[in-house]
């Protein structure tokens, strides 16, 4: 598997997926002026073992919060596409079903679809139906190395059938560059590495496999730290948020935000999810999107607005509401 993922045909793969939308940025046009020399380097730094990872470069971006951005040198970001080109598929098989961020064929459009349904299904013949929806306080920033470490490596062991004594970490081997990008930086993992998607994705596997194994719960859906359970009994709610705390701080070493854990009735007011609000029968824009949209909009230069116009129309055209209509005021 090691030597798959220092193939040059991973690497030069690798390299075109890590430069989409960036292409004509100084270091990527210089790695790529070098390329035929620059992946042959890197491909036996990886193969004997004195691969070390970057510095990263840190910069602030305000959205609907602040977040703090790392973002890894190119050649970093190049050995990221390659590792996940490999373990991606392994672990993939290993996601439930309605876990939807950062997966193919997934998305924030289809988790939604995906609430519609069950909020149309949990009700059955018109029983209220109540909303446990969660929130992982700093999850990103909470991952713990060791803990993710041992997922990786129970993972890789069990999905390639390798021996236990096989997978000790040594040079040259799949789990030791994934611990080197994992300790790359002191505690949890960069929002900016495409590898951090994949490794919280694995990381929140576990909640996944507990809710819908030992919870049994039907009506649960997981968008990267934010998940919510439905039900017709409010109490029930109550008591798996109780199993869910305590699971996610003694296996995970995580907490629930204590202000974005609430269990509520879903009418009259629908779920606020993903950026909409969601009702049985439609779904709606929240006010905040549109606004945030606006202020995108009217700061973009003119040369931009073509995709940013293109962009608002795909997010907007799942929303059927007033809302909607009034935002798309805003491209005119």
């Amino acid at each position: 598997m090691f030597d798959q993922l220092t193939s040059f045909q991973n690497l030069h793969q690798a390299y075109r997926d890590a430069r989409k939308a960036k292409r004509y940025r100084p270091a990527i046009l210089r790695f790529g002026c070098m390329l035929e020399k620059e992946l042959p380097i890197l491909r036996d730094a990886l193969r004997n073992g004195t691969y070390v990872h970057g510095t990263y470069r840190t910069f602030i971006v305000s959205d609907s919060k602040k977040r703090i951005i790392q973002a890894a040198p190119f050649r970093d970001r190049v050995v990221h596409h390659a590792v996940c080109n490999v373990i991606e598929p392994l672990f993939e098989r290993t996601f439930i079903h309605d876990s939807y961020a950062c997966r193919k064929d997934k998305g924030t459009h289809a988790a939604v679809k995906r609430l519609r349904s069950f909020m149309q299904s949990c009700g059955g013949g018109g029983s209220r139906v109540f909303c446990l929806k969660c929130d992982i306080s700093k999850y990103f920033d909470s991952i713990d190395h060791g803990i993710l470490l041992g997922l990786l490596k129970k993972g890789l062991r069990k999905e390639t059938k390798v021996e236990p004594s096989q997978t000790k970490v040594q040079p040259w081997s799949l789990l030791n560059l994934c611990e080197q990008i994992i300790r790359s930086v002191p505690s949890g993992v960069p929002i900016g590495n495409l590898t951090s998607q994949l490794f919280a994705n694995i990381y929140l596997n576990e909640l996944d496999q507990y809710v819908k194994r030992v919870l049994k719960e039907r009506y649960y859906i997981r968008y990267m730290d934010d998940f919510l359970i439905l039900s017709t009994d409010a109490e029930h709610l109550y008591k798996q948020r109780e199993c869910i705390r305590a699971f996610l701080r003694d296996r995970l070493k995580l907490v629930l935000h204590p202000k974005k854990s609430s269990i509520f009735p879903i009418m009259p007011n629908g779920i606020d999810f993903l950026g909409y609000r969601v009702f049985t029968h439609h779904v709606e824009l929240r006010r905040s999107t549109v606004q945030r949209w606006k202020r995108k909009f009217k700061n973009l230069p003119a040369d931009l607005r073509s995709d940013a116009i293109r962009d608002w129309k795909g997010y907007t055209k799942h929303a059927k509401s007033w809302k909607t209509v009034q935002g798309l005021r805003i491209l005119k």
